[in-house]
Formats: structure tokens, C-alpha cells, sequence
């Protein structure tokens, strides 16, 4: 793989989350040696070790799976994500990277979109500048059938035409910080343009009645 030419990134992860692997670091640490660019999808759902944190400080690029800022409702929606032990795990491997190499990984975020997401996206967005993140990536929820006594999350194309313009006005505002200050924006599968799309006949509607 070293001698691959142009090789931009590598990524280490399958189904599920990468660092609950016991062999994880073997497996990464030869190729961190060959100065290959691992890059990770992780929801740093634990406080990650020393060793953790010294494998993860050398890679490229860190994609944290994190949805909004609100810690409380956080919780509720997923209950095994901590915002606070994600921000201590960014701050500690930065803070390795920094001491042992003079550089940082780059952070992202993967954010799902949906109901109650949408409502805290511009102060997301905030969070993201604040924190120094380069790059998010925006996923459409898939809806699942509810579990009884769980908070309920609503996809974004099953909203009725007012809830789904509400929401879009919420991402525009976001979108309008980010791009403010050069976050780098990527939305899978283009599904913005399409819900925006959804909504065109209900407002040509709404002009001609």
C-alpha cells in the first residue's frame, strides 16, 4: 500500500464501530508506520485510553459521528453518546498530536438530519466553527420503526410541506455560518436538493390560490 502513488486516504472502518475491535491498533499501527493517510468513522461512545489516543493522534483524518450540541437531548436520542466525553477525547488527542508530531489530525463530523436535529442546527453549526472543525458531512435519517418508551425522531421526508420548510429554513441558516467561516460541506446523496425539490409544488401552489 505505501507504494501506491497518490493514495489521499485510507479508511479503517467496516460495520460497526472500529475502535471496539480488540485488534484495532495492531492493525493499524503498521501501516500508520508505512506513513499511510488512515482516516476513521468513530462515536467515541468511551473514554479512549493512552494507547488509543496515540494511534488515533497519527491519523489523518478523525470523522466523529455526532448529530447536535445539545448534550441532554443527546442523550436521549443515543443514549451510549457523551458530549462531554467527546470533547475530551478530541481535546486529548490534539493535545498528544501536537506534543509528539507539532500536527493534528483533522476533525469532521457525520451528522444525521431529522426532526429534532434540524432544531438545534445553526447552534451545531456554531459548535463546529468554535471547535475548529473542517469538514461536515450531512446524512438523511432513515425512519425505523419506533421502540416503546424511546424519544421518537421523525425522517425529514416524512414531515407534512410546513414542518419540512420549517426545517430547511434551519439548515440554511447553519449552512450560511459554515460557509461564513470555510467549513467544508458534504451532503450524501444529494437529498437537500431533493426535499427542496418536494416542496416546490406546494409553494407554486400557495402563489396561485
Amino acid at each position: 500500500l505505501a507504494g501506491y502513488g497518490g493514495l489521499r486516504a485510507l479508511s479503517v472502518n467496516g460495520h460497526g464501530e472500529t475502535t471496539h475491535h480488540p485488534r484495532w491498533k495492531e492493525f493499524c499501527r503498521p501501516l500508520l508506520a508505512q506513513g499511510l493517510p488512515l482516516t476513521i468513522i468513530t462515536n467515541m461512545g468511551r473514554t479512549l485510553t493512552d494507547e488509543d489516543i496515540d494511534v488515533l493522534s497519527r491519523f489523518k483524518v478523525i470523522q466523529v459521528s455526532l448529530d447536535m450540541a445539545n448534550a441532554d437531548l443527546l442523550k436521549r436520542i443515543r443514549r451510549k453518546v457523551d458530549l462531554s466525553r467527546i470533547l475530551y477525547n478530541i481535546n486529548m488527542i490534539r493535545t498528544h498530536a501536537l506534543l509528539t508530531q507539532g500536527r493534528t489530525p483533522e476533525f469532521s463530523f457525520s451528522t444525521g438530519l431529522y426532526d429534532l436535529s434540524m432544531q438545534h442546527l445553526e447552534h451545531f453549526a456554531w459548535f463546529t466553527v468554535t471547535l475548529g472543525v473542517a469538514t461536515v458531512t450531512f446524512w438523511n435519517l432513515k425512519q425505523y420503526p419506533d421502540i416503546p418508551g424511546e424519544i421518537r425522531v421523525r425522517a425529514l421526508d416524512s414531515l407534512e410541506p410546513a414542518a419540512l420548510a420549517e426545517a430547511l429554513a434551519c439548515y440554511d441558516r447553519a449552512m450560511a455560518v459554515l460557509t461564513r467561516f470555510g467549513v467544508k460541506v458534504e451532503v450524501a446523496g444529494g437529498f437537500i436538493d431533493e426535499l427542496k425539490r418536494k416542496l416546490e409544488p406546494v409553494a407554486e401552489e400557495a402563489v396561485t390560490s
